[in-house]
């Protein structure tokens, strides 16, 4: 455990113990087993970091523990955390403090985006999405938070917090971004404390608008969430196009009159690949430093052979260009993965949480089609996927959204208010985006892409592999369904007729629980063998059916061009 977490759940302690225990008495069981726990792993990290158990450190830990297990007053409890937490930072080389002057104004911003939907605006625990959460999101005017540290803050936006729905914020935010996170988090609700947007005026004086009575802060800080999306993932997004052979274009164009009279430079992609038409573009985004990045199949498919293109061409945001070779497609869901090869690495964008998308949360859609064109579009969601899995119906896998984009859009990333990718940007299934003319944005959910990249890329897979039948996750109403339903597995929802898996005797209500000996504990588990395996392959299949289990050998077949939107 990093020496930062340690410290952080020996403060959590000093703060939550009091929500724990009252007069002597657990008022709280699921905090009190918290406090149980910390203060064990409190100790037990420290002594494997300092071995020996000598000191006052370690008296002072074996103190803390057993006023936890007397169920001592809190008043003691937040005492001695206050007096052992300095010891044990020193003892970690924790700082406790950023070595520069936090950016409160960034952190409104983040604040907007990360914090915002649960705590609300103003932190009083009353976001948009905190009914029905359990626990219910902290309010930071609550008094106990008079006594929270931004240190303290800062492990919780960095580690989350078990059992609630805090997640980890410490993969895709910086240290600086967290710090700056936590001390404006530390602001809200402390007495004489005001934050104000750094909007060049007067600290002590309200703009022009907002003294005619328009509150314009909720605006700033959307415009700031915006601004800081735009810089943190632009640099990712790639322009791409796809090229066929062209005999007519085989010579280069070194320039041509104009109608004034002029002459053109020679430019332009025909001119760099000679012998070659662009016959498709679109956008792009690095999912990795090595040049992999991902993007639509749809654009990069030569119409003479149905294949994707002989030849890609990838161009960055500073006009430097490179060619790219396609790892795997798969038609089914609209994607493909690239590499670029460059000797730099390439910068990728955050990866959000896109099943914990929701109805009405904001998005954006970033492009950079090739050329000086950029694309910029916020939206909201409209309608999050119907189920994980696409093999019967891809559409019910998709995010739907209000945005609306040109085609060069496509292939992006759509990315939440703090910039983390949750899926890739597509046309609606079977429609097909016409130039200058927008289309409907439809979201390929980014854990899903995720899932089955790598496999795309290990198998340099382009066709989309089938065993014939669409599956559900084994959710607790499915569970009510089944006769002593396994712990795992996947839920078999609907078998195609004719397919491999009609013709092994494979039926709807079947709980499928391993592939090969791998053991399937959700969909994308399945989608992930499904691709490693590959067409050609007889997998074995166990089954959970009517309390016994049976095993059926099936064969990988490519799915049924019919079937492929």
């Amino acid at each position: 455990m990093p020496s930062d977490q340690v410290v952080f759940l020996l403060e959590y302690i000093g703060s939550d113990y009091a929500l724990a225990v009252e007069g002597g008495r657990v008022v709280n069981a699921f905090e009190y087993a918290e406090m149980l726990d910390f203060t064990k792993v409190v100790a037990e990290e420290y002594a494997a970091v300092r071995p020996g158990g000598e000191g006052e450190l370690p008296l002072r830990l074996t103190q803390l523990g057993e006023l936890v297990r007397r169920k001592s007053p809190a008043h003691e409890v937040r005492a001695l955390v206050g007096a052992v937490v300095p010891m044990l930072a020193e003892a970690l080389g924790v700082s406790s403090w950023p070595d520069r002057t936090p950016d409160v104004a960034r952190g409104r911003a983040l604040y907007a985006g990360d914090c915002g939907p649960c705590h609300g605006s103003a932190g009083r625990g009353d976001g948009w999405a905190a009914p029905g959460l359990d626990p219910p999101p902290t309010s930071f005017h609550e008094p106990r938070m008079e006594g929270v540290s931004p240190h303290q803050i800062s492990g919780a936006i960095r580690y989350g917090i078990p059992g609630t729905a805090m997640p980890s914020y410490g993969h895709a935010r910086g240290v600086d971004e967290i710090w700056d996170l936590a001390f404006f988090v530390a602001s809200l609700g402390r007495a004489g404390s005001v934050v104000r947007p750094a909007d060049g005026g007067n600290a002590g004086e309200a703009p022009a608008a907002e003294s005619a009575g328009i509150n314009l802060a909720g605006a700033r800080d959307l415009e700031r969430a915006f601004t800081s999306v735009a810089e943190r993932v632009f640099p990712s997004v790639v322009g791409v196009t796809a090229l066929a052979a062209d005999d007519a274009g085989s010579a280069p164009d070194v320039g041509r009159p104009t109608k004034s009279g002029g002459w053109s430079r020679a430019r332009g992609v025909r001119a760099r690949n000679p012998g070659f038409a662009p016959v498709g573009a679109g956008s792009g985004f690095f999912v990795a430093n090595d040049g992999t990045l991902l993007t639509d199949l749809h654009f990069l498919v030569d119409p003479a052979t149905g294949r994707p293109a002989e030849r890609i061409e990838v161009e960055f945001g500073d006009d430097r260009r490179g060619l790219a070779r396609v790892l795997g497609v798969e038609p089914m869901i609209n994607l493909a993965v690239l590499k670029v090869g460059l000797p730099i690495e390439t910068p990728v964008a955050p990866v959000g949480d896109s099943a914990g998308a929701r109805v009405g949360q904001w998005v954006i859609a970033l492009g950079d089609p090739p050329g000086v064109e950029r694309t910029f579009v916020a939206g909201s969601l409209s309608a999050t996927p119907r189920r994980e899995c696409y093999q019967e119906e891809p559409a019910e896998t998709l995010f739907q959204t209000s945005i609306w984009i040109e085609a060069g859009g496509f292939g992006g990333p759509v990315v939440d208010l703090a910039g983390r990718v949750i899926g890739v940007a597509q046309p609606k299934p079977g429609v097909e985006p016409q130039a200058g003319m927008p289309s409907a944005l439809r979201v390929l959910p980014i854990e899903l892409a995720l899932t089955i990249y790598e496999a795309l890329a290990t198998e340099a897979s382009e066709i989309s592999p089938w065993l014939g039948f669409a599956i559900l996750e084994l959710s607790r109403d499915l569970r009510r369904r089944i006769t002593k339903a396994p712990r795992t597995g996947v839920y078999i929802d609907d078998v195609f007729d004719p397919s491999p898996a009609s013709r092994a005797g494979i039926r709807a209500g079947d709980v499928l629980t391993s592939m090969n000996g791998n053991r399937l504990l959700s969909v994308a588990d399945f989608q992930r063998w499904l691709y490693l395996s590959g067409v050609g392959a007889t997998v074995t299949l166990e089954l959970y059916r009517d309390g016994r289990l049976i095993e059926k050998q099936v064969p990988i077949e490519q799915r049924p061009a019919h079937l492929v939107p």
